[in-house]
């Protein structure tokens, strides 16, 4: 989601959110997403279970599991984002990003054709 500030107050919070987004990536917290559930898992680095959970569904699955994102600050600042759900829409663009980058199966399988070929020739 593309969170537009409506004021300088606002445009402050959100980009307070996004470098704190970045500082959890840079830390190693860890993203999972379950497509049948519509939820992510947010676990910090060196812990195997999840800290806080990001529910994607249009719906609230639990009264312990509310829309958005289960930490605090997402409850308290009613904006709709937190630093949780920031970094994994980063995250999910990145991956994005690099699936549409990725060579495609017939470029990889052309490449090394040609490599072959020209390995032969030397």
């Amino acid at each position: 989601m593309n969170f537009i500030p409506t004021n300088a107050i606002d445009a402050m919070r959100l980009a307070r959110a996004e470098e704190k987004a970045n500082a959890i990536i840079a830390e190693g917290y860890s993203f999972k997403f379950y497509s049948e559930l519509e939820i992510v898992t947010v676990c910090k680095p060196k812990q195997p279970y999840a800290s806080y959970f990001i529910n994607l569904s249009s719906v609230e699955l639990l009264p312990l599991l509310p829309l958005g994102c289960s930490c605090p600050s997402f409850q308290k600042s009613g904006a709709g984002y937190c630093k949780h759900t920031l970094a994994f829409e980063r995250l999910q663009e990145e991956e994005a990003n690099q699936l549409k980058n990725a060579p495609t199966e017939e470029e990889e399988w052309g490449a090394a054709w040609y490599s072959e070929r020209v390995a032969l020739r030397a």
